[in-house]
C-alpha cells in the first residue's frame, strides 16, 4: 500500500494568530500551497483520504480531493489531531461540508483527552495503514525464491507536524521523545510503501519532507 503523509497547509496559527479555540483555518498563502499540492496529486488517484478533525487539515485534504477524478471519501478521525487538542473538540462541520461534501466523521478510539504522542497514533496507524497494508494484500509477485505481496491502494493522510513526526518515528522504529528533529514543512509529502517480503513486513521510503511542488515564495512557512 502506498501512503502519502502530508502536513496541512499554512494556517493562521502558523503566522502568529492567537485564539482560545484550537481550530485555525488556512491562511490565503496556505490555500495557495494546498492548490499546488492538489496539482501534484491530480494523477495519483487516492482510494481514501484521512485527516484530523481540525479545519486546517480538512481544508487541505478537501482542496486535494476536489481535484481528484474519482471523488475519494475524506475520513475524519480525531486521533490524527494536533498534540494537546482534545479528541472530543467539536469543529465546524457545516463549514467543512462547504469545502467538500463527501466527508465521514469517526469517533476517537482513545475515548479520552490525549496529547498526541506516539502511543496515541498507534491506533489509527494500525486501523488505516498497517492492517490493510499487511492483512489485505491482493497483488503477488514471485521472482525465484522471493515473494512480494502488496495492497494496491493509495491513501493520503493529512495531519500535523507533531503527529507526522510520531508516524515517521514509528515507521523507522525510533523513540519520538528522544528524537525531536523530524521536521515538516507545510504541505510537505512523505511517501512510503508497505508490503510483505517473504512474509516479513517491510517499508520502502520514496520521499521525506518533500515540498518540491511549491514555488520558492511558498516554502518554509511554519
Amino acid at each position: 500500500m502506498d501512503v502519502y503523509l502530508v502536513r496541512h497547509a499554512q494556517s493562521f496559527e502558523n503566522i502568529g494568530m492567537k485564539s482560545s479555540a484550537p481550530d485555525f483555518k488556512l491562511s490565503p498563502k496556505g490555500i495557495e500551497q494546498a492548490e499546488y499540492l492538489a496539482k501534484r496529486f491530480e494523477n495519483v488517484c487516492f482510494d481514501k483520504i484521512y485527516t484530523s478533525h481540525l479545519s486546517r487539515a480538512i481544508h487541505t485534504a478537501a482542496i486535494v480531493a476536489n481535484r481528484q477524478k474519482n471523488s475519494p471519501t475524506i475520513i475524519v478521525d480525531p486521533d490524527f489531531s494536533e498534540r494537546g487538542v482534545p479528541v472530543d473538540f467539536c469543529a465546524d462541520r457545516e463549514y467543512h461540508k462547504t469545502l467538500y461534501p463527501n466527508i465521514i466523521y469517526t469517533q476517537s478510539s482513545i475515548k479520552k483527552e490525549y496529547s498526541g504522542d506516539i502511543e496515541r497514533i498507534e491506533v489509527p496507524l494500525w486501523k488505516y495503514v498497517f492492517s490493510p497494508a499487511f492483512n489485505e494484500t491482493t497483488l503477488v509477485e514471485n521472482s525465484g525464491e522471493t515473494e512480494i505481496r502488496t495492497n494496491p491502494q493509495k491513501v493520503l493522510i493529512v495531519a500535523h507536524a507533531s503527529i507526522n513526526a510520531c508516524i515517521l518515528s514509528r515507521l523507522v522504529n525510533f523513540r519520538f521523545d528522544v528524537n525531536m528533529n523530524v521536521f515538516q514543512d507545510n504541505t510537505c509529502v512523505n511517501h512510503f510503501r508497505l508490503f510483505l517480503h517473504n512474509g516479513a513486513q517491510r517499508t520502502q521510503f520514496f520521499s521525506y519532507n518533500d515540498a518540491s511542488h511549491l514555488p520558492d515564495h511558498l516554502r518554509r512557512t511554519y
